[in-house]
């Protein structure tokens, strides 16, 4: 794991990243490691579908599953 960055208010893009990664990894683990089950979730508290296939690698049909059954459109 990274060292925290000393300079107050400026956390570097990749120390976000990893974090990010870990908090959605803790919530798959909560739901037993079914990562269908945070998409909702996440799409709800401003994530684009694009972001979670592209950059945090969930299935893109599981996204578009769970877009079409909430009526929910991206962006």
């Amino acid at each position: 794991m990274n060292e925290p960055n000393k300079t107050p208010g400026k956390m570097k893009l990749p120390r976000a990243l990893e974090l990010i990664n870990a908090l959605i990894d803790h919530m798959i683990n909560d739901e037993g490691g079914h990562s269908r089950r945070v998409i909702g979730t996440l799409l709800d508290v401003g994530f684009t579908a694009e972001e979670l296939t592209e950059d945090f690698c969930f299935p893109a049909e599981d996204v578009d599953d769970i877009l079409a059954e909430e009526g929910k459109r991206d962006g």
